[in-house]
């Protein structure tokens, strides 16, 4: 009875040790963690499913043409008027030309028919080039075009001494809303002083603070280009300009 008893215990004993010895490979492999080797990419060594490292901010350039131009013009007649000696008539400037928009004031008190004359430039750009880049800084902008004055007269009809009128465009405004985008808007367009930046000048303006709040903020209506006379004096002084090849370019640290 006791040899039966001990053949039992020492069956069972070694039944367990052979349960323990043959557990799966499959729940031993389960109990140590399974790691693979990093890798190099970019020059930064990270693990597998990890966040692909994204390049720095970089100084970039963007430049961008207008979608929409626009010459506005306004005219102010004053009848005909015909003196006791004869005296020129001042023929207005063509209100367009092929490739180029205008700006500037024409007035005659001359004979012929007493109208007086202004225009202005409008123009319109696209900030989603700039939009799809990230991380974006702007740090400089700058409206660039060419200019050719076509009409020059001071207030007694004689011609400026000297090399005459440089520009005709003299200042920058903000139009008061987009109506003026419809392609068929008429008269002078309404708009107020555009913050202009330092070392500005006519062709060459200086206008990042503007920008950077249209791209923060919204709200662009657009570039109104204009003279620094749209009062109609009764003179016969005169300066018109043809501009063209607009362009804005950005300066901007992104990715």
């Amino acid at each position: 009875m006791r040899y039966g008893t001990l053949v039992w215990l020492v069956g069972t004993l070694i039944a367990a040790a052979l349960i323990g010895v043959s557990a799966p490979a499959s729940t031993r492999a389960a109990e140590v963690p399974s790691t693979s080797p990093p890798f190099e990419q970019n020059g930064i060594s990270h693990m597998p499913g990890a966040p692909t490292p994204q390049p720095p901010p970089t100084k970039q350039k963007l430049t961008l043409m207008p979608v929409f131009t626009w010459t506005a013009i306004k005219r102010v007649s004053r009848g005909t008027w015909t003196p006791i000696v004869d005296l020129p008539c001042y023929m207005a400037p063509p209100a367009s030309f092929p490739g180029a928009e205008v700006v500037g004031y024409d007035d005659d008190v001359e004979r012929c028919p007493l109208d007086d004359y202004v225009y202005q430039t409008a123009l319109k750009f696209d900030l989603s080039p700039l939009k799809q880049h990230q991380q974006v800084a702007i740090t400089h902008v700058y409206l660039k075009y060419g200019e050719s004055v076509i009409a020059q007269r001071l207030g007694n009809g004689r011609a400026p001494g000297g090399a005459g009128f440089t520009s005709c465009g003299s200042a920058i405004g903000v139009p008061d809303n987009n109506d003026w985008t419809s392609g068929s808007y008429r008269g002078l367009i309404g708009n107020t002083d555009a913050p202009i930046d330092d070392n500005s000048s006519p062709g060459d303006w200086n206008v990042t603070t503007l920008v950077y709040r249209w791209f923060i903020y919204g709200g662009d209506t657009g570039l109104v280009i204009r003279g620094d006379n749209e009062s109609f004096p009764e003179n016969d002084a005169a300066c018109v300009s043809f501009l063209n090849n607009f362009k804005l370019e950005i300066e901007f640290v992104g990715r």
